[in-house]
């Protein structure tokens, strides 16, 4: 039986007290708002590698988004985001060791700069290595 809704005032399909069914269900979470979050927690537990199937294959379609996102809830949290970073550094120290390894071999050059730098010792430029030859060619000779 078709009748017109009384919220969004279209002839739709009668559900309940006055309402369609889309009007019915808005109006019924509003008013059950702990059945609601019950629901999604199961939903979710029901359905978590489905989720996070989901999730791993949207965030590398999109890492442009993803990473706006993460820096978006940063700025916002600074505070909470370190706390987390600390906590599972302190839970997962063997992750954290591989992680820097792997950082390490793939930063390479970088981590060489950086820790010449970091002793003071500066970047050795190909001019400076080649005159030093030089120099030393022309005070001890060729060597044969």
């Amino acid at each position: 039986m078709k009748r017109i809704c009384k919220k969004c005032e279209e002839l739709k399909e009668y559900h309940a007290k006055g309402l369609c069914k889309t009007c019915y269900k808005k109006k019924w979470k509003l008013e059950n708002p702990e059945k609601v979050k019950a629901n999604n927690k199961r939903h979710h537990i029901k359905n978590r590698e489905k989720e996070k199937a989901y999730s791993k294959k949207y965030r590398l379609k999109n890492p442009e988004k993803v990473k706006a996102c993460y820096k978006k809830y940063y700025n916002k949290n600074p505070e909470k985001v370190k706390a987390a970073t600390k906590k599972w550094q302190k839970e997962h120290p063997e992750k954290l060791k591989a992680a820097q390894k792997k950082w390490q071999k793939d930063n390479l050059d970088k981590f060489r700069e950086y820790k010449l730098k970091r002793r003071g010792y500066g970047l050795v430029k190909k001019g400076v290595v080649d005159r030093v030859i030089n120099e030393n060619i022309f005070k001890y000779g060729i060597l044969t």
